[in-house]
């Protein structure tokens, strides 16, 4: 336990170090092993309580329930992209810094909107909107975000935070 690890990823690799040890129909953890320093740490003492299998088994599946329900909120779909679009938020330049940091380039555009491509792939367009304080800003800008998170993955809240984090 050299390395330097933080809340649940040590107490995870602690949990699943210590299970490894044991036979699978063990349930007393045993003192010789909750003692190691495979287990203990500055964090969790020799004098503290030590779980027993079916508390650490419970523990990690909390983990794995944990994860999933993550991933699923990444990948979370709006009904209406665009009714989570901020124009103060997500600005046209925020945009073009996000396309830029994901590689898409400029093809072409007016005063009203851009259209953007990723660089080696002029197929995949998307819209860029120009003017937050248009009617059609948020459902265009909507489109967009539903686009990227098809291509990427992430989740459209995802894209939208990333849009509103890029500078």
């Amino acid at each position: 336990m050299n390395e330097p690890r933080h809340g649940t990823a040590l107490v995870e690799q602690r949990i699943r170090t210590l299970l490894a040890e044991l036979a699978p129909g063990v349930h007393n953890l045993g003192s010789e092993l909750i003692h190691s320093d495979a287990f203990r740490s500055d964090e969790w003492p020799r004098s503290v309580y030590a779980l027993d299998r079916t508390d650490m088994e419970a523990l990690l599946a909390l983990l794995d329930e944990t994860r999933t329900a993550l991933a699923d909120a990444r990948s979370f779909r709006l009904a209406h992209p665009a009714d989570a679009v901020d124009p103060v938020r997500h600005t046209p330049e925020r945009v073009r810094a996000h396309l830029q940091r994901l590689g898409w380039v400029r093809e072409g555009g007016g005063r009203v909107a851009e259209l953007w491509h990723p660089v080696g792939a002029p197929e995949q367009r998307v819209t860029v909107p120009l003017i937050p304080s248009a009617p059609d800003y948020a459902k265009v800008l909507g489109f967009l975000v539903s686009d990227l998170a098809d291509l990427y993955g992430p989740g459209q809240l995802v894209v939208l935070a990333a849009i509103e984090a890029a500078e």
